[in-house]
C-alpha cells in the first residue's frame, strides 16, 4: 500500500513538471496556462485551503481535488504541445518549484481572504 502511494506521489510530481513545461510554450491557450499556475501554487503550497488537520476532510482536497485538476487540465492541452512537454520532460529532467510555494502561499491566502471578506459581508 505504501509503495503504491509512492509510485502515485512520484507520477503526479512528473505530471506537474510536465504542466511546467507546457506552460512554457507560445501556443498555450491563456486560460490553460492559469489554470496549471494555480494548480501547481495549490499543489506546492504549504497552507491548504481546507486545513489538514480536519479529520477527513481535511485530506480530501489533497487526495481528489490535485490529481482531478491535473487530469482535466492535462486532457485539455492540445496533443502536441503535451508531446513537446513530455520530450523535454526526458530531456531536462523532473522540475523542482522552490520559488512557487511563495506564489501558493500568496495564492491560498487570497482565496482564504476572499471567503472570509464573503462570510463578513452576509454577516453584515
Amino acid at each position: 500500500m505504501l509503495e503504491r502511494m509512492k509510485h502515485v506521489a512520484r507520477r503526479m510530481k512528473l505530471q506537474l513538471s510536465i504542466l511546467s513545461y507546457a506552460i512554457e510554450h507560445p501556443r498555450l491557450p491563456r486560460h490553460i496556462k492559469w489554470g496549471i499556475v494555480a494548480l501547481i501554487a495549490y499543489t506546492v503550497s504549504p497552507i491548504d485551503l481546507i486545513p489538514d488537520f480536519l479529520p477527513v476532510i481535511g485530506l480530501l482536497d489533497d487526495l481528489l481535488l490535485v490529481p482531478l485538476g491535473i487530469y482535466f487540465i492535462i486532457r485539455s492541452i492540445p496533443e502536441e504541445i503535451l508531446t513537446q512537454a513530455r520530450r523535454r520532460l526526458e530531456q531536462q529532467g523532473p522540475r523542482s518549484f522552490p520559488l512557487l510555494q511563495c506564489y501558493g502561499l500568496a495564492f491560498v491566502f487570497v482565496c482564504w481572504s476572499i471567503v472570509i471578506g464573503f462570510v463578513i459581508w452576509w454577516m453584515v
